[in-house]
């Protein structure tokens, strides 16, 4: 690993366990295993490396819906689905506790929401990507076309929300289930509404 990324990870790990604002560079550094200077050769700045942190997350999650929109057609639909579900919790319980800590701060709130608007490239939304995996398992006839693709993608990802942000308000599991029985709860019950009297093959 290299020496960013275990800056970014040592930054992750100290703002889960004392907020933002005890998450100073010293901190950060000492969890990092470097100088704190060491931090400032590839940040120019708190802010900035907050930023990074949270943004750089997201790859995971944009690659695990890729590979299922790349996959429909062959495996199954409920398998793709329980596929998304699962990198969407990974997300999740790494950008909840640092969502927090940005809107405990209007101004790195709003710098990150500038962030988000300077990214170059493709600026599809969660809930549209996963609207378009459905949407091609519709061409596909593998789902029912007059399910709404935008809306449930919206209840996959919502429910994802749910489940890890009372996980981490309550301290413990939500619901008395593990990530893969959870995931594959929801994946059946969104087929009843996404399979109709098509094949959920």
């Amino acid at each position: 690993m290299n020496t960013r990324q275990q800056i970014l990870d040592a930054t992750e790990q100290v703002m889960r366990e004392v907020g933002l604002t005890g998450a100073t560079t010293k901190e950060i550094a000492k969890a990092a295993g470097y100088a704190e200077g060491t931090i400032y050769k590839y940040f120019s700045s708190k802010q900035e490396l907050f930023i990074a942190t949270f943004g750089e997350n997201l790859p995971s999650f944009v690659s695990a819906v890729q590979a299922a929109v790349q996959r429909a057609g062959e495996e199954t639909v409920q398998a793709n689905l329980e596929a998304i579900a699962l990198a969407t919790l990974s997300y999740y319980q790494k950008i909840v506790p640092l969502t927090a800590a940005f809107f405990a701060d209007p101004e790195l709130l709003g710098r990150l929401r500038e962030w988000i608007r300077e990214q170059p490239g493709d600026t599809t939304t969660p809930p549209q990507r996963v609207a378009a995996y459905i949407k091609r398992e519709q061409e596909l006839g593998r789902i029912n076309k007059q399910a709404n693709a935008l809306g449930m993608a919206a209840l996959l990802l919502g429910a994802c929300f749910h489940h890890v942000f009372l996980g981490h308000m309550m301290g413990a599991n939500a619901a008395p289930l593990t990530e893969q029985q959870f995931v594959t709860t929801l994946a059946q019950t969104l087929m009843v509404g996404l399979a109709g009297e098509q094949s959920a093959e």
